[in-house]
This record gives C-alpha cells, sequence and structure tokens, in this order.
C-alpha cells in the first residue's frame, strides 16, 4: 500500500466519523429540542387547570387541588370553600429545576411548584361520609398522626381558634367529590 492509498482510506475514515458524529449530536439536539416542547406543552396544560374530571363512571367525580379557605356547617349540612391550585412537579416535568428550558417555570429546590392561576373560590358540600386524611408528622396540639384518617370534626377545628393549628390551615388538600358532593379530602405531603 502505498502513501496516497493510506491518505485516502484515512480520509474515508474521517470522514464518516464526522458523519457519525454530526448525525449523532444532530440527533441529541433534535431530541433536546422534542423534549423541551413536550415539557413546555405539559407545563402549559398544567397551568390551564388541575381539576381532573371522569365522566366514564355512573357519577361525574372531580378531582382537585386547592387551599381550603374555611370549613364550616350550615343548614344542618357540612361545606368548605376551596381556591383551586396547580401542582406542577419535575418528576412529571411540568416545572424544571434550574434555568435549563425557557418557558418551562422552575420547581422550588425539592422539585415541584404551586401555581394560582385563578384566584376564584369554590363552594363543596362534603359528604357525611367523607374519608378525610392528613399528611402532616405527628401533632399532639392538632390531634393528628402521620397518614391517619380524622373525623369531620377534628379536621374542621383547623379553621377555628386552636392556635398551634394554624400551619395545616396553609396546606394544599386534594379532594375528591362525586356529583358535587365531597367524598374525600387528603393532605397534600409537602417535601
Amino acid at each position: 500500500m502505498n502513501q496516497k492509498d493510506f491518505a485516502n482510506i484515512i480520509s474515508v475514515i474521517i470522514i464518516v466519523v464526522l458523519a457519525i458524529l454530526v448525525a449523532g449530536g444532530g440527533t441529541y439536539f433534535w431530541q433536546k429540542s422534542s423534549l423541551s416542547k413536550e415539557m413546555l406543552k405539559q407545563s402549559q396544560r398544567a397551568q390551564a387547570g388541575s381539576t381532573e374530571k371522569i365522566s366514564n363512571t355512573p357519577a361525574e367525580t372531580e378531582k382537585a387541588m386547592g387551599y381550603i379557605k374555611t370549613v364550616y356547617d350550615k343548614n344542618g349540612k357540612k361545606y368548605l370553600d376551596i381556591d383551586y391550585v396547580q401542582w406542577l412537579s419535575h418528576s412529571d416535568n411540568t416545572c424544571w429545576i434550574g434555568s435549563e428550558l425557557s418557558g418551562v417555570p422552575q420547581c422550588t429546590p425539592n422539585g415541584y411548584l404551586i401555581v394560582n392561576q385563578n384566584p376564584k373560590i369554590k363552594t363543596f358540600e362534603i359528604s357525611k361520609n367523607a374519608e378525610i386524611t392528613m399528611q402532616t408528622y405527628a401533632s399532639e396540639q392538632c390531634h393528628v398522626e402521620f397518614n391517619e384518617k380524622i373525623s369531620y370534626e377534628i379536621f374542621k377545628s383547623f379553621w377555628g381558634n386552636n392556635p398551634s393549628c394554624t400551619h395545616l390551615k396553609s396546606m394544599p388538600y386534594n379532594i375528591e367529590a362525586q356529583n358535587g358532593i365531597i367524598t374525600k379530602i387528603i393532605e397534600q405531603y409537602i417535601p
């Protein structure tokens, strides 16, 4: 093999390697761009509203998260007023830790972001059999254990005059309502 043939073989190898690198890099940037677009779409969907209606069951079920403003009794029924919020999360790509992706909201260092796009308050009746579950760590003053189901009376007391339980008023809660009546209330655990 002469020197010219060797140079041609090396040139071909270099061109092939460069082509592979360019194609691979293009694929990387295309995938990153696609990921950025998908994350932005998910973020926009999450910001548009976090309520989820499930209509394939006989009873219409609504699931949402929000800040409960008050819990009260009226005309022999139980009620709560709630301000819906959206829970964005790094794990579901609706917010981003750091500032790598433009147009996607930045999470807290713990990987979540709570967004309140609409301050409208919604009133719900609470079922007499509603299941209420707390996610707060044990609190003797509030009579709450971690992941404990509690009574409506204890839950309602958080919005009363118990100063040792005021932190529970500022926690977000997940609700589930069937045909407009709440059947489940679950405190949202915040890392």
